[in-house]
């Protein structure tokens, strides 16, 4: 369910100023390739890290199998949902000149992210929730965003079909 709805009103009825506005609801989909990260789990891969190791061609790779890194995927997986707005007022100044200034607005909900609480990097191991892994990372339904702006956007259509446009927003992303 995804619900969408609009309205313009031509305030006055003389087609200079207009008021514009906007709501929807979309659904990401999950796609193959943010799961597929299963597939390095031990016994199908073996991955780990080595710092401060000098880089010799004949030498082997040192690895401590034993230390493995493992993703999984909440069973409570939903498709991410985003909220769009706006709302917008359009001033006609003249014939060939227009000014617009909108808000604009979105809000993410349930969005993919990644957590790790068996502190990825270069946390010490021994010190690490759980020793005998490294990386833990669990995907799932934790990340949100919020976008605010205000636009402002102006018109001019000069002689000979050239035209004059300046535009300017002002955002806040969190």
């Amino acid at each position: 369910f995804q619900p969408r709805v609009g309205f313009a009103w031509n305030i006055g009825g003389r087609d200079s100023r207009v008021l514009r506005g906007a709501f929807g609801m979309y659904n990401d989909r999950l796609y193959q390739l943010v799961i597929s990260e299963v597939a390095r789990n031990v016994p199908f891969a073996v991955t780990g890290n080595a710092l401060n190791v000098p880089f010799r061609p004949r030498d082997p790779i040192p690895l401590n199998p034993r230390v493995p890194v493992v993703f999984a995927v909440n069973p409570e997986l939903r498709n991410p949902t985003v909220y769009r707005w706006n709302i917008s007022f359009e001033q006609r100044l003249g014939q060939s000149t227009s000014v617009n200034a909108a808000y604009v607005g979105a809000k993410g909900r349930g969005l993919l992210l990644t957590e790790d609480p068996n502190f990825a990097g270069a946390y010490p191991q021994g010190q690490r929730p759980d020793p005998r892994f490294s990386d833990q990372r669990i995907l799932g339904n934790g990340g949100h965003s919020d976008y605010h702006a205000l636009q402002i956007h102006g018109r001019r259509r000069m002689a000979g079909g050239v035209a004059f446009s300046a535009a300017y927003t002002y955002s806040r992303y969190r």
